[in-house]
């Protein structure tokens, strides 16, 4: 709980402005982790045509993850739920026709991450089958030493898989796969690259999870505050999607207490 409430008090500290969709979306995942009574839902036109934003497709999930998380948090956004539903579908379809393409596992465990929790939060009926065939798929690639891929040098997809992993398994409360996914953020955390963006605190709910990694989880929180100090502003492209990491780990941290 420490750390969630460090997470809330750099939150805290932010001010998103800018008028780009995924810095609204962001905008609006702090607002359900600080003041969900003071928010209010913009329009369905305001950004249904402006998504995806980013070339990284991670970027976009998170963009897509970031809109399901809040529908049932702030007042106002329920009567969006069909709606997600629709957008959510490109994702799930894209899942479905590509996973016999050969998906990296940060895709297939992004993809398993969105259908779960379109299924928690708004009724979407995953397909159990594929999602158990899409864990397998991607933890097949995880090495004896725990990296979740076939080249060592992938660390950054491996990192953001871990984030989409670790939630998967929290919310399934599925002790193997929390284990696939404990091995995994030990070496990520013994083998973090200098060159890694530190205004991206990736998969911070799953290494402040485990005791070997929680030390870790506080050098990324660390480093993410210095990062918002020396760019306050929406001018770093990055930092609007460092903000939407702080606060999809914080609700992740606040539902798993």
């Amino acid at each position: 709980m420490r750390l969630s409430n460090e997470i809330r008090a750099v939150l805290a500290s932010v001010a998103i402005d800018g008028e780009q969709t995924q810095q609204r979306v962001f905008a609006l995942m702090v607002s359900a982790v600080l003041r969900p009574e003071q928010s209010r839902p913009f329009g369905v036109a305001d950004w249904s045509y402006d998504l995806p934003l980013e070339k990284r497709w991670v970027y976009d999930a998170l963009t897509y993850v970031g809109l399901t998380r809040v529908v049932n948090r702030l007042a106002g956004w329920t009567r969006l739920k069909p709606y997600l539903l629709k957008i959510l579908s490109h994702y799930t379809d894209h899942a479905e026709r590509l996973f016999d393409a050969g998906m990296p596992p940060v895709q297939l465990l992004w993809s398993h991450w969105i259908m779960l929790l379109a299924e928690r939060e708004l009724g979407y009926r995953a397909d159990r089958q594929l999602l158990g065939q899409m864990w397998w798929r991607a933890f097949y690639w995880q090495s004896d030493a725990g990296h979740l891929h076939e080249l060592d040098g992938r660390v950054y997809d491996g990192y953001c898989a871990l984030h989409a992993a670790y939630n998967s398994a929290k919310a399934l409360g599925d002790a193997a796969m929390l284990a696939q996914v404990r091995r995994a953020a030990c070496w990520y955390a013994e083998n973090a690259q200098s060159g890694l963006p530190t205004e991206e605190p990736w998969g911070l709910a799953a290494f402040a999870f485990f005791d070997e990694t929680r030390a870790f989880a506080e050098r990324q929180l660390r480093d993410v505050r210095a990062d918002l100090r020396l760019a306050p502003s929406s001018s770093n492209n990055r930092l609007p999607f460092g903000v939407g990491l702080l606060a999809d780990a914080a609700m992740t941290l606040e539902d798993t207490q």
